[in-house]
């Protein structure tokens, strides 16, 4: 049986932070503060931690923009809308310029991807004013705007995809 390797003073235990940040990010992109947040868990000094993201940014091997890029991406196709992303990404630690930038490339989109989750979630259009309510309270909970959300209500029966 092999023993466990001991742990080296100092620089040791950054390596050690190093390959957990790297392994983390190797599954899928993290904001800077979430990696820390992740890397103080597993027991890292927060020094430690934050030196270690920090170096790992410099590199490139961990990018604001491209964990929002991501997440934007994958949260607008699972039905979800700009204040809500937008307020994920924020608890995340991700400036809003950095944020702002994601969440433009989405901007004539929206109205279609709120049409895709009604017709998800409901099919047919509305039949009467309280279900229109109750699809409007549905979207403005999924994180779409008043607008985005009277645009997708008066577009969902058409055919056009969004």
């Amino acid at each position: 049986m092999c023993a466990k390797p001991r742990r080296a003073a100092g620089g040791g235990d950054a390596s050690r932070c190093r390959d957990r940040a790297l392994h983390l990010l190797g599954r899928r992109e993290h904001s800077a503060a979430d990696l820390v947040s992740k890397l103080r868990v597993r027991g890292f000094d927060v020094q430690v931690a934050e030196a270690v993201v920090a170096r790992l940014s410099a590199e490139g091997a961990q990018c604001d923009a491209r964990f929002a890029e991501s997440y934007a991406r994958t949260s607008s196709a699972g039905g979800h809308g700009p204040v809500y992303i937008r307020h994920k990404m924020r608890g995340r630690g991700v400036a809003d310029s950095v944020v702002e930038r994601a969440l433009a490339a989405y901007d004539s989109a929206w109205c279609g991807i709120a049409a895709a989750a009604l017709r998800k979630k409901y099919g047919a259009p509305p039949a009467d004013a309280a279900e229109r309510q109750k699809r409007f309270r549905f979207l403005h909970g999924r994180g779409f705007t008043p607008q985005q959300i009277a645009a997708a209500l008066r577009g969902e029966g058409e055919d056009d995809g969004g």
